[in-house]
């Protein structure tokens, strides 16, 4: 979990789970738990504060911020993550999947008050605390684009080399598993060096280092700090125990870097809003992933990008390539 301790609480999350004959290990484990409750009715009770900047984690391992007891949970299953825009909830490629009022999500979801997520026999209910005193209009019965605001971000986008061919060949169940745990990593890493995760869309994840153009550069190379880490990690994972297949389907992945302006904001209507960057600089990174394998290498960056970080990474000039869906062309690197 990552918490600013100063920043406002953006909502409660009230957590029902059915007592297990074996006793609960989550009140001992499950950090910022504020009030456990064992009931007659043989369910078990906590309640959690979301401040700024926290993210939390639940799944059934007992590293998890929340860890659950029913084995149809996911071991590393959905993330809550809040700012000062409200909570997202990400599903983190779970196998039996993370419902939001009785809808399976597939991306990233803004979280509205009295939503209510269903993760195996677990029920969580969210209750925001942002925004109490808007009317209904402005919160829940309008498109949201006024909250849409300009932002400097480098853009990184990385997903698993072969995915489909391994998902193919190989037993769903192992895939799976590794992937959720591959996206544990990844998200450690892109928090470590001061990024947040975006969105998890199939085998990808799309991370962000926003500010202003005055810390333009330090969040760029911070992000290829974390790109770098990301690439290391997922060799020593592909040649561990951790994945069974390791000797006949190495798991390795591929990263885009972009750097440029965007929008970011909530957007969405009564009853579904969403949390998003939109802009050509995000579209450039996911097409930057696609440019990275044609041109035979596993990290690629913008020349906007490069030109913020050659100083600390050297970098080789790629040429200029033209991207899907944009007119001109763009000058790439990849980092050596």
């Amino acid at each position: 979990m990552t918490e600013e301790k100063e920043g406002p609480v953006i909502a409660t999350l009230y957590l029902e789970e059915p007592v297990s004959e074996t006793g609960s290990f989550a009140a001992a484990d499950a950090l910022g738990s504020e009030t456990v409750e064992a009931a007659a009715d043989g369910l078990e009770r906590f309640e959690y504060q979301l401040r700024e900047g926290m993210t939390l984690r639940i799944g059934r391992a007992k590293t998890n911020d929340v860890p659950l007891k029913n084995r149809n949970v996911s071991r590393f299953h959905a993330v809550f993550s809040a700012s000062a825009s409200g909570v997202v909830l990400s599903d983190l490629s779970s196998l039996n999947g993370t419902f939001v009022n009785g809808s399976r999500i597939t991306t990233p979801v803004d979280l509205t008050s009295g939503d209510v997520i269903t993760i195996g026999d677990s029920k969580i209910t969210c209750k925001l605390t942002l925004g109490e005193d808007e009317s209904d209009d402005s919160v829940h019965g309008r498109t949201q684009t006024a909250q849409l605001a300009a932002v400097v971000v480098t853009v990184l986008v990385v997903d698993v080399c072969g995915y489909t061919k391994l998902s193919e060949t190989l037993p769903p169940k192992d895939v799976a598993e590794m992937m959720n745990v591959w996206f544990q990593e990844v998200s450690e890493i892109v928090r470590k060096h001061g990024g947040e995760v975006d969105k998890y869309i199939g085998d990808c994840v799309m991370a962000l280092w926003r500010g202003t153009h005055a810390n333009a550069t330090e969040l760029a190379r911070q992000a290829v700090r974390a790109g770098m880490e990301m690439t290391q990690k997922t060799k020593e994972m592909s040649e561990s125990e951790i994945w069974m297949h390791r000797h006949e389907h190495p798991w390795s992945c591929r990263i885009a870097l972009n750097t440029g302006e965007a929008l970011m904001g909530t957007v969405g209507g009564a009853g579904r809003r969403d949390f998003t960057v939109l802009g050509d600089t995000v579209n450039v990174a996911f097409r930057l992933e696609s440019v990275a394998k044609q041109k035979g290498t596993d990290f690629i960056v913008s020349k906007a990008t490069a030109e913020r970080v050659m100083e600390e990474f050297p970098a080789r000039a790629l040429g200029e390539v033209q991207v899907a869906g944009r007119t001109g062309t763009i000058e790439v690197y990849s980092l050596l």
